[in-house]
């Protein structure tokens, strides 16, 4: 097998009214860089309508780090765009790191990702796990029941998955770390696509096989859900705002391939009784979540404008069908 050299990367994060998450997050990046075997890295923050203090935190780190960090100050616009932003000021061929801000990135997690991407040498998109992080404060049935999706990841293997078959492939894709091996590779316009989850799915239309490698070792930390009105309201915002509405209605086909899905990524057969418990009450928590943003969206937002979800969809995706 050939393998990739890998000697420089490119990071990209927005930022949007992230004051408190900026030092946290690159301290633990700058841990994992060093511990990379690169040459060197080019860090580019994307502020897109900041309010709080994160641009003048930023700007501290740039005369920090003059030759590694730049920054964009975007006025208006949600993460695709800041991502689209930023995309355009990447002058080299060079694989693209994508991370959150509000987020701890393991130590390990660029080194293996780096791995991946020299062993790999004909894929695109490497996905990352993003992991809840485990020093909270609330209660561990609603941990582990909000939690799940990122949860089983820890019982399974670390062995590498290389996804060549299966066009479903956003089930296993995580925006909040992943990396693309090069900026040409990147699909997704901001006035089409809402968001970068996405973008797998249209990469695997346009270049079909082993476009996608899955690296359970790369690993990043995110705060966890601790509140059932939390999430729920999370996930309002996400359907109203990131034009999620295909996935608001209540479907009983769509459950049963989570099952089946969850079932056997996550060998959640061989798990205790305790696991599986936690897994029935998420599928059943997931069921109550989309009744109730049908209701929520479907009865207010989109009948007060008179907008039938449908037909927002399918326009939706003719429009993103046109693009070559």
């Amino acid at each position: 097998m050939t393998k990739t050299k890998i000697k420089r990367i490119n990071l990209i994060v927005p930022v949007r009214n992230n004051s408190e998450d900026i030092l946290p997050f690159f301290k633990s990046l700058l841990r994992s860089i060093s511990r990379a075997s690169i040459k060197s890295w080019n860090l580019l923050f994307a502020v897109n309508g900041s309010t709080d203090e994160s641009l003048a935190i930023i700007k501290g780190l740039v005369k920090k780090y003059p030759s590694n960090i730049k920054y964009l100050n975007i006025k208006t616009g949600r993460k695709i765009k800041a991502q689209n932003c930023a995309i355009k000021h990447i002058k080299n061929n060079d694989p693209i790191f994508f991370f959150d801000v509000d987020i701890l990135v393991d130590k390990e997690a660029i080194a293996r990702m780096i791995t991946s991407l020299r062993m790999n040498p004909t894929a695109i998109v490497f996905g990352g796990i993003p992991l809840p992080k485990i020093s909270f404060k609330g209660n561990r049935f609603i941990f582990y029941t909000l939690n799940f999706p990122s949860l089983f990841f820890w019982v399974k293997t670390s062995k590498e998955f290389i996804y060549n078959k299966s066009k479903n492939l956003r089930n296993y894709f995580h925006g909040r770390f992943f990396v693309l091996r090069s900026k040409k590779y990147w699909l997704l316009r901001d006035e089409y696509f809402p968001d970068d989850i996405q973008l797998i799915d249209w990469i695997y239309e346009k270049y079909s096989a082993n476009v996608f490698v899955l690296n359970p070792k790369a690993r990043v930390y995110y705060k966890p859900y601790t509140s059932f009105v939390k999430r729920i309201k999370s996930s309002l915002r996400a359907r109203l705002f990131i034009s999620q509405f295909y996935s608001t209605y209540p479907n009983l086909g769509k459950f049963k391939k989570l099952f089946k899905l969850y079932w056997n990524i996550a060998e959640i057969r061989k798990l205790s009784l305790k696991f599986k418990f936690y897994f029935a009450i998420y599928l059943f928590y997931s069921i109550i979540e989309s009744i109730i943003c049908y209701f929520f969206i479907l009865k207010t937002y989109i009948r007060r404008r008179k907008v039938n979800a449908y037909v927002l969809w399918d326009q939706f995706y003719k429009k993103t069908s046109t693009i070559t």
